[in-house]
């Protein structure tokens, strides 16, 4: 499922290209449309990118809901967008050089750029095409940005006088998270800046039983005419069509805060109100003036699910700094990435997934 988050949805790691991939050529900002049980002729042999992709439609396609996450829930203020947020908490004063990890074809820093946020970029992405892609436009519109092509899961890390990190809607695809924070907390400086906006929800979109009922107790109060299709993400046709997705999401802010300090954490929600509005064809085939009052209605509940817990969101928006005292030893260090190793070769198994369903389904 894509990264759930609308806006140009990066390919990432570390799996080959697929159907998957072409759906994914647009990064959006959370996980993705909800399947069913499997379909009859789905294989694990038969990439379908249609069992979980849609390439338009996700929540944040919504006006409202756009202004609502990435500005209200991420900044506490209705008229401020998390990136000039960050540039406040900077003190007005412009990031010179970001490292931007799986950046698809760059749009994310290229708009910072515009808002005179970020002076310059380099971006690493698995697919030739959106390097491609991003370095065309970059050049086309006379960015100081340089894009590579990069497996982040085997790879080292550019190195070079970076200020900023930035992950949009890329780590949860991540396999190898220490392996990755690691070499950002190395690269940065201890004054530089690590922000990431990124799914942070359950592992494989293995939604708990409590919230799942609430996501059909909200749906079934729509109308029919602007009611989601709900069935519950199916593992093994997730496994099969698309394994980096997800797959040690509940896992991204331990890892990060072994390397990190972070300075800012909110919550974006998302637990009722993603799978609802993302991918409703119903809903977005009509004018969104029409349904809006439908979509508050799901963004409440959504809002209420999240302060019950905050803990309990989906997606973050984060602002952290390199930690100067208290990160692993070398030896602490390799033992981490010796055990991520030896997991990631033992496949799905349920050693990541001992708190979730998808230890069930693996």
């Amino acid at each position: 499922m894509p990264a759930g988050i609308h806006q140009t949805v990066a390919r990432q790691p570390h799996i080959a290209t697929t159907a998957v991939d072409s759906a994914r050529a647009h990064r959006r900002e959370g996980p993705g449309a909800v399947s069913t049980t499997p379909p009859p002729d789905i294989k694990s042999t038969d990439i379908n990118s249609g069992v979980y992709y849609g390439v338009k439609d996700y929540w944040n396609d919504v006006p409202s809901v756009k202004r609502e996450v990435f500005y209200r829930r991420a900044t506490g203020d209705v008229n401020t967008h998390w990136d000039e947020h960050v540039l406040k908490m900077h003190g007005g004063v412009p990031f010179c050089r970001a490292l931007v990890i799986n950046a698809g074809n760059g749009w994310v820093e290229r708009d910072m750029m515009d808002k005179g946020i970020l002076l310059s970029a380099v971006g690493t992405d698995f697919m030739q095409s959106f390097v491609n892609e991003a370095n065309a436009k970059a050049a086309a519109g006379g960015y100081n940005a340089t894009y590579f092509q990069h497996d982040i899961n085997v790879d080292k890390l550019p190195v070079g006088d970076f200020d900023l990190v930035l992950n949009f809607a890329a780590a949860h695809h991540v396999a190898r998270l220490d392996f990755v924070f690691q070499q950002l907390h190395d690269l940065l400086p201890d004054d530089g800046w690590f922000v990431s906006i990124d799914y942070v929800g359950p592992h494989r979109n293995q939604y708990p039983d409590r919230l799942w009922a609430e996501i059909q107790r909200v749906n079934a109060l729509l109308p029919p005419h602007v009611q989601q299709s709900l069935a519950y993400p199916h593992l093994p046709t997730m496994l099969a069509t698309d394994p980096s997705e997800a797959q040690h999401s509940e896992l991204i802010m331990e890892a990060m805060r072994r390397y990190f300090f972070v300075d800012l954490f909110r919550p974006l929600g998302g637990p009722v109100a993603y799978p609802i509005l993302t991918h409703n064809a119903k809903l977005h085939a009509l004018p969104y003036d029409s349904t809006q009052r439908y979509v508050d209605q799901v963004m409440e509940a959504d809002a209420a699910w999240l302060a019950a817990d905050p803990g309990r969101t989906f997606f973050a928006f984060v602002v952290a700094r390199p930690l100067k005292a208290g990160v692993p030893d070398k030896r602490y260090r390799d033992l981490l990435l010796r055990r991520e190793l030896e997991a990631e070769a033992a496949g799905t198994k349920a050693t990541y997934y001992t708190p979730t369903r998808a230890a069930a389904g693996v």
